[in-house]
């Protein structure tokens, strides 16, 4: 079960990662433009989800690289989203 639960991170890692270098103008993808359609916080909601499915996973380099890669990406949603929310603010 461990290593369902890595794999399910690694496949929640994919999906965060591919929904923060999403460009709609280059490429057609309908199933991340669907993502972001269902809410703004997805990309947490994915990246959070990876975290507990890594702690939750087999032990040892995968689970560190997994939990490492996921606060990566949640970091950088993070700062997109801040940005986005307090930096683009009409004076």
């Amino acid at each position: 079960m461990k290593m369902f639960y890595s794999i399910l991170s690694g496949v929640f890692l994919f999906i965060s990662f591919a929904i923060f270098v999403y460009n709609p103008s280059s490429w057609g993808g309908q199933f991340f433009q669907l993502l972001m359609d269902i809410s703004v916080y997805t990309p947490f909601i994915t990246s959070i989800l990876g975290i507990v499915l890594a702690v939750a996973g087999i032990k040892g380099v995968p689970r560190a690289l997994l939990i490492l890669l996921h606060s990566f990406i949640l970091l950088l949603f993070v700062i997109a989203f801040l940005m986005g929310t307090f930096g683009f603010q009409n004076p």
